[in-house]
C-alpha cells in the first residue's frame, strides 16, 4: 500500500473514529466525510479486505472496524447505521430473495463488470 494511501486511509479513520465519538453534530461530520469522498475518492483496499471480499479470509481476522471494511464502515456512516441486529437481518434472510433479485442482479453485473474482485467471488455473473 502506497504512503498516500496510509495516509488516506488514516485521514478516513480519524473521521469515523470522531464521528463515532461525537454524535451531537452528526450532520457536519457526515458533511465532511461527504466532503473527503469527493475530494480524495476512497484508497485501495487492504490485502485483508480483499482477502474477505473474495471469500479467503474471515471478516473478523485483525481488521479494525468490527470486520467491516472502510468501504463499508464508509456507506454505514452515510446511511445513518451504527449497528446491524443479527436477529432482524437473520428474519430478512429467511424471508428469501426478493422479488427485485434478478434486476439487482443485472444492475451489479452492469456496475462490476470490469471488476476482478467481483468477478472472482461471482464467476457466474459473467457473460449475463
Amino acid at each position: 500500500m502506497s504512503s498516500e494511501d496510509t495516509s488516506l486511509r488514516r485521514s478516513y479513520e480519524d473521521l469515523l473514529k470522531q464521528g463515532n465519538l461525537n454524535q451531537n453534530n452528526i450532520q457536519y461530520w457526515l458533511e465532511q466525510l461527504q466532503q473527503l469522498v469527493l475530494d480524495k475518492g476512497l484508497p485501495m483496499e487492504t490485502e485483508n479486505e480483499r482477502k474477505v471480499l473474495i471469500g479467503e479470509k474471515s471478516r473478523y481476522n485483525g481488521e479494525s472496524g468490527g470486520g467491516c471494511s472502510l468501504r463499508g464502515r464508509i456507506w454505514k456512516a452515510f446511511l445513518r447505521i451504527r449497528i446491524i441486529d443479527a436477529n432482524y437481518y437473520i428474519n430478512l434472510i429467511d424471508k428469501g430473495p426478493s422479488e427485485k433479485t434478478s434486476e439487482i442482479d443485472n444492475d451489479v453485473f452492469r456496475t462490476f463488470a470490469s471488476d476482478q474482485v467481483s468477478n472472482q467471488k461471482h464467476p457466474h455473473r459473467i457473460g449475463i
